[in-house]
């Protein structure tokens, strides 16, 4: 039997907070004074309010594997929650951090922050370090022992900060930046920075080895995982392509430390993804290390192939095989090797014992959001959007994804799960539903195979709720084997993660085709849809997907919702730069009529109209393309519809003839022109 979850509407959670228990009120960041607030009364405020420097805390981290989440754990040592295990979430729709008593299972208190928090991490001074990541700022909290907190200091990062990791020895703090595509490092007793390290596009989670050697960055696109030496802040990177035929030579080891290009395919060809069946990694967004045995890192991600692009298919891929496959790539920690089976067995359980291609797998984790390992049972435990769930892998096998050991049903939009080893139990953050749920882990080799379900705790609603409209939208844009988004499985953000791309060149009808970002206004103004300019608007445009899907369509309230959800999409921070002279240079190049590029692009945006720009590909059904828009066009590369230009710079230089002329340029101007483009 398949497993085919129905679509909910979710509701925000609607719980009153009993009197007595306090609601705190944060002010604003830099020093300014915060009001704390409990019914009835006024608590002075802490003196360390402004500091970035620790002040006396109690508040320890529980099961401390020094990274960040959604969801962190503490205990104060004294004060009214002495002994306590207190949950502490960061929660963007309500942009606060929550306080929750997991012992009792009531909620604390909110403390209010100054823009929409991304992950929190409590250090091992008791200070909580906590991710901005519309507002592109690390926000230090100084809490009390009654649970409340004081605003420390708020440290400016690079573009969408996100993850965090601490050094083993508590003196350094990485901060992964998603747009701003870089990796930070800040010494903790002040956060002064002491490195920026670029790395490639969308990193995520970041994890430190046991030796504080390297760190170990996942990325949402790509297939990247990229390891930095901390000694020398350098970073090196692999992308993920596994191939079954290399796949066959266990000899054969995926180093990260060395180029994936100069693989070879069956016919003496670089590996590209969809051709030979090589499959490339995607939705990486966890990462976390293994505790029994050590020196693993795990890394949960799906392996998708996209077709073959040197062939037109009849959907989005290659429909003779699974489109997208449940993975976990496990890193051995002391050379920094991919260990081979991890990629192995999965593709070759879904080849032999695999499902039908044509239908969606049974309850598959493919998009996964957060993980952390159980030591007690060895076991990664994984948030899977979609399906509403947590699975269980075993953390020491070679292969964890081929050893499903348990799940647990959980509520809405799973984004983070931490561990509390004394009391056997997982708590895990569901942001969609606004619920805490409580794992008892003891159960995870249950031997009737039915964990026992999870203890359910509702927060208390919103002051600002979303729009329901936008807040159903948001789950069907997540859900997961549902027939009327698409028959093998695959839900809308399956290809635009975040609302944004997925980076890869998928097989279409039409030919090869580039997965476009969503986000932040580019629906705007911008039809026709899709490369060949086919679809008059944006509703006929993803009916036109649910047919390549297979799926069977939306109804109206349903297709009206995530119209209204992808309206809503917020836009990536414009990238920093403090040469606006060189952008303005850029700009007037841009709009000069030797080099054309305004012609079809006026003030970055688009025409509307086909053209052909000589840029067919073999497969390409038409020689006509309509004009993208150029928003944000620094932050997704590869480029043109058939993803040929790994690089913007290679854009601009290759391209040259076939839209606008820059064969003329000098290198400064080349450089002036790229930044006015990354600055749109």
């Amino acid at each position: 039997m398949r497993y085919r979850p129905t679509l909910r509407t979710v509701l925000p959670s609607v719980a009153l907070v009993g009197l007595g228990v306090a609601a705190f009120a944060g002010g604003a960041c830099g020093g300014a004074v915060p009001t704390t607030q409990t019914p009835g009364s006024l608590i002075a405020v802490s003196a360390a309010a402004g500091k970035c420097e620790a002040a006396e805390s109690s508040l320890k981290p529980v099961q401390n594997q020094g990274q960040g989440s959604t969801v962190a754990l503490g205990k104060f040592a004294d004060g009214p929650l002495a002994g306590k295990t207190l949950a502490f979430v960061a929660d963007e729709d309500a942009q606060a951090v929550i306080v929750v008593d997991v012992d009792t299972k009531k909620e604390l208190g909110t403390h209010k922050l100054s823009s929409k928090p991304s992950q929190l991490v409590i250090l091992a001074d008791g200070r909580v370090a906590v991710t901005l990541r519309d507002a592109s700022k690390l926000q230090i909290l100084h809490p009390a022992s009654d649970g409340t907190f004081a605003d420390g200091c708020a440290v400016d990062t690079d573009a969408e900060p996100i993850a965090l990791a601490v050094s083993p020895d508590a003196s350094t703090l990485l901060v992964t930046n998603g747009w701003g595509h870089s990796v930070q490092a800040f010494e903790t007793s002040g956060f002064t920075k002491k490195a920026r390290i670029d790395v490639p596009r969308e990193p995520r989670s970041v994890v430190i080895d046991d030796a504080g050697k390297y760190a170990y960055v996942s990325h949402a696109v790509g297939g990247r995982i990229s390891t930095i030496e901390l000694s020398s802040m350098r970073a090196n990177d692999t992308r993920i392509l596994s191939n079954p035929s290399m796949m066959q030579d266990q000899s054969q080891t995926f180093t990260l430390t060395s180029a994936v290009s100069g693989a070879l395919g069956n016919n003496g060809e670089a590996d590209t993804p969809g051709r030979f069946g090589t499959r490339v990694g995607c939705q990486g967004y966890p990462i976390t290390k293994s505790t029994t045995p050590a020196g693993r890192i795990l890394a949960p991600q799906v392996l998708v192939d996209p077709g073959d692009p040197e062939n037109r298919t009849a959907g989005y891929g290659d429909g003779n095989n699974p489109t997208e496959v449940t993975n976990v790539a496990v890193i051995d920690a002391g050379n920094q090797r991919i260990v081979n089976a991890s990629l192995q067995d999965t593709i070759q359980r879904q080849q032999f014992f695999g499902n039908d291609p044509n239908e969606p797998a049974m309850g598959d984790c493919i998009l996964p959001r957060a993980a952390t390992v159980d030591p007690g049972s060895q076991s990664l435990l994984v948030t899977c959007l979609g399906i509403d769930a947590v699975v269980a892998y075993d953390a020491s096998s070679a292969s964890p994804a081929s050893v499903e050991k348990a799940r647990w049903d959980v509520g809405s939009g799973p984004t983070g799960v931490a561990v509390d080893t004394d009391h056997k139990r997982a708590i895990v953050w569901s942001q969609f539903d606004r619920t805490i749920e409580i794992i008892d882990l003891e159960t995870v080799n249950a031997t009737d195979g039915t964990p026992a379900r999870p203890d359910r705790l509702a927060l208390g609603p919103m002051a600002n709720p979303m729009p329901l409209g936008v807040v159903l939208g948001r789950q069907i844009f997540h859900t997961v084997g549902d027939s009327r988004i698409s028959k093998d499985g695959r839900s809308c953000a399956s290809c635009h993660p975040d609302g944004r791309d997925d980076s890869i060149t998928w097989a279409t009808p039409d030919g090869p085709r580039r997965t476009v970002i969503l986000a932040g206004g580019r629906l705007e103004n911008t039809a026709p849809f899709a490369w060949a300019g086919t679809s008059k608007d944006l509703r006929d445009h993803l009916h036109h997907t649910f047919e390549r899907l297979n799926g069977q369509g939306l109804r109206s309230v349903e297709l009206e919702s995530l119209v209204s959800y992808l309206e809503s999409l917020p836009a990536p921070p414009t990238e920093q730069t403090d040469d606006m002279a060189l952008v303005a240079h850029g700009k007037d190049i841009f709009t000069s009529k030797e080099a054309e590029c305004s012609t079809c692009h006026a003030e970055g945006g688009t025409d509307n109209k086909d053209h052909d720009v000589q840029s067919r590909d073999h497969a390409d059904k038409k020689a006509d393309f309509n004009t993208p828009s150029l928003k944000y066009v620094g932050g997704h590369a590869p480029y043109f519809h058939d993803g040929r230009y790994e690089t913007l710079r290679d854009l601009l230089v290759k391209s040259d003839g076939q839209m606008g002329h820059t064969k003329q340029l000098k290198p400064a101007d080349m450089d002036a022109l790229e930044a006015y483009l990354r600055s749109l």
